[in-house]
């Protein structure tokens, strides 16, 4: 590019030297540019359509309930929120909000014809860590086989007071 001018920074750190190279853009570049993405929508926005479905938490704040990226589809946290209800049982044991967080779940793969052989990754965030085992006892009735990596995080809070919340991503 006929309009880029390179110079080179010097900064002496102790023993070594570390060289920057820093672009200088002008100003018919710069317009080039612009002109150039405004014509059209960049790939990776083109790329990840918000997903909606009823079968899951309603959607809050703008934030779709899942997004994709070509074979992948990327679920965004679910708690144990009935969405027939749209209630939260803070005070139900872990096995039932592990229920009705991971039929959320479900439910968006479902609705993106995905099934949960399709998942390949899940976190799990945990009001309590001591909950992991009866979460594990409702986790594992939800997949067949091997399972997909899996992190469990243990958190101070959780939205409307739930005492875990669950993402996966999965792919064709």
């Amino acid at each position: 590019m006929d309009s880029v001018v390179r110079t080179t920074s010097r900064i002496a750190l102790t023993s070594w030297t570390l060289t920057i190279w820093i672009p200088f853009i002008t100003a018919a570049a710069t317009q080039a540019a612009v002109a150039q993405t405004a014509a059209a929508p960049t790939p990776a926005a083109a790329a990840r359509p918000g997903v909606a479905v009823a079968a899951a938490n309603p959607v809050r704040g703008g934030y779709p309930q899942a997004s994709r990226y070509g074979d992948m589809l990327f679920i965004a946290g679910q708690i144990a929120l009935d969405p027939r209800t749209n209630n939260v049982d803070a005070d139900a044991p872990i096995d039932a909000q592990a229920r009705i967080a991971m039929d959320n779940v479900m439910g968006i793969l479902e609705a993106n014809a995905l099934t949960m052989a399709n998942v390949v990754s899940v976190t799990v965030y945990l009001k309590n860590i001591g909950d992991l085992r009866g979460m594990d006892l409702v986790y594992e009735r939800y997949f067949k086989g091997t399972l997909p990596a899996r992190s469990v995080v243990e958190v101070a809070r959780l939205p409307r007071g739930a005492a875990i919340e669950i993402s996966a991503i999965a792919g064709r």
